[in-house]
């Protein structure tokens, strides 16, 4: 089936037909009318390519991701698919598994073909930096979506990770907990800012308590709350910087036979394992999807030439409280 076939079946001129499927210039009602039912009847699916050659446009964006198996960037991607969709462009997406030779790859790719714009999460580092400079240099919008959050001279979405790690703490603080670590990641800026709310909250409260992993993952949080362990620390709260650290950190205080969370409280951030019937802490809830629709919207505005100013938003993550499971009573009776 081709276009002229379906120009034929409508009465009409080919270039009416390619006006209508385009949208790219006036064509009466009753034009419009007579080609899309053309189009019905014939069943015809416009090839994409040669609409792609004939606009300059691949309709088709790319959301980089570091790990597509994390929930929260599983939440990002529906958010932008839910903008894409209406506005009938498909969401290519790229997981680089952390892995800066694959960001490096999947960037040669995104020039290579016709993608119009690019949702970027990834590491803070030098990598990111570059390859963002290679998008823009080739006049590809990008927008930011939770991180790395150092580079101001493009288009954000982010987290106010400070702000809600304090409403994190102060839930610790509101379950009358007297002496509240922390548990982070070394060298991460996220993990950073959410020391900073900790430190914001304690400050005046009790005395910091602090240890470090590599990693954002479970054998991180284990290690870094055994070390504070060995180091004698004392400490009824503990505030993990995500989710998947503070099940490595549970696990470790009930192997030294700390029972939780009545003798040690936890708070997670992100809520991605929190929210799991039968976990033993609270979280940090990021507003994932939301972040998705906005970096989503804000590349279309890019796209479209409709805004002109660098653009920041920052949202707040909110508390969530088990509501399940065995733990979920003891904690709110904590509070």
């Amino acid at each position: 089936m081709t276009i002229r076939e379906v120009a034929k079946h409508a009465g009409v001129s080919v270039a009416t037909v390619s006006a209508v499927i385009n949208d790219n210039k006036y064509v009466s009602d009753e034009l419009k009318q007579k080609v899309l039912k053309a189009i019905k009847e014939l069943n015809y699916r416009p090839n994409r390519w040669a609409k792609s050659l004939a606009t300059g446009k691949g309709y088709t964006i790319a959301y980089i991701v570091p790990d597509i198996t994390n929930p929260i960037f599983s939440r990002i991607t529906k958010g932008i698919q839910d903008v894409a969709n209406k506005k009938n462009y498909s969401v290519i997406l790229a997981s680089t598994n952390f892995d800066n030779p694959t960001l490096c790859r999947y960037v040669d790719w995104v020039l290579e073909m016709r993608v119009d714009g690019v949702v970027f999460t990834g590491r803070h580092g030098s990598t990111s930096m570059k390859e963002i400079r290679r998008l823009r240099s080739a006049h590809i919008p990008v927008v930011i979506a939770l991180a790395p959050s150092d580079i101001t001279s493009i288009d954000r979405v982010l987290l106010d990770d400070r702000g809600s790690s304090r409403t994190a703490v102060d839930f610790l603080k509101k379950a009358k907990r007297e002496s509240i670590a922390f548990v982070g990641v070394r060298g991460s800026t996220t993990s950073h800012q959410r020391y900073l709310g900790y430190k914001d909250e304690i400050d005046g409260w009790c005395e910091e308590l602090l240890s470090f992993g590599e990693d954002f993952t479970w054998d991180d949080g284990y290690a870094a709350a055994r070390a504070l362990l060995e180091q004698g620390g004392k400490f009824d709260g503990l505030f993990a910087a995500s989710d998947i650290m503070a099940l490595g950190v549970m696990a470790c205080l009930k192997e030294h036979g700390y029972h939780v969370p009545t003798d040690i409280q936890i708070m997670g951030f992100d809520n991605t394992y929190a929210q799991w019937s039968g976990q033993a802490f609270a979280s940090m809830s990021i507003p994932a999807f939301e972040m998705g629709m906005k970096a989503a919207t804000q590349l279309f505005d890019r796209m479209d030439e409709t805004v002109g100013e660098i653009k920041n938003y920052r949202l707040v993550a909110e508390l969530a409280v088990p509501n399940k499971g065995p733990y979920a009573k003891a904690i709110k009776s904590l509070v």
